[in-house]
């Protein structure tokens, strides 16, 4: 799926909830600990945060969304490097208790709009399922392309 950043439907931000770039290794943190919960990954370490520091270091994006009444990150999510203007939008996680808020749609929309400012022309994403599908719809990216996932299995045995 793509959309162009200049035609992004921008939802409104939860109340409660404050979305931003992250630029140092606190919101970094921040970021990994919701990723690493919404993903089910046991704990985040110094690791989680050097790679995402490595995408900003790169020319990506990295957003996280913070609960303001505790000031923890519930969500996360990036733009990889870009290449030739293309980038992927990835890894939006949100933390379960803030789900259905649609904060996953708003972490969308403020990284397809910051793309200009780190000359990325085209965002890509690849949904995981059909929920996912229809959050990202929801904010303007619609089917570029289809993809085909083709394993080889080994009948040796």
């Amino acid at each position: 799926m793509t959309c162009a950043p200049t035609t992004v439907k921008a939802p409104a931000v939860p109340d409660g909830i404050r979305l931003s770039l992250a630029s140092n290794d606190v919101q970094l943190r921040q970021v990994a600990e919701a990723q690493n919960e919404a993903y089910g990954q046991p704990e985040t370490t110094d690791h989680d945060v050097t790679r995402l520091r490595s995408t900003l270091d790169a020319g990506g994006l990295v957003a996280v969304a913070l609960d303001t009444s505790t000031g923890s990150g519930v969500g996360g999510g990036l733009c990889a490097s870009p290449h030739c203007g293309i980038s992927e939008l990835a890894a939006i996680g949100v933390r379960a208790p803030y789900r259905n808020r649609g904060i996953a749609a708003a972490l969308t929309a403020l990284l397809t709009r910051a793309c200009t400012s780190v000359d990325i022309a085209t965002p890509f994403l690849t949904p995981a399922g059909e929920a996912e599908e229809r959050i990202y719809h929801s904010v303007g990216y619609r089917p570029a392309t289809e993809m085909l996932h083709i394993s080889l299995q080994n009948s040796s045995g």
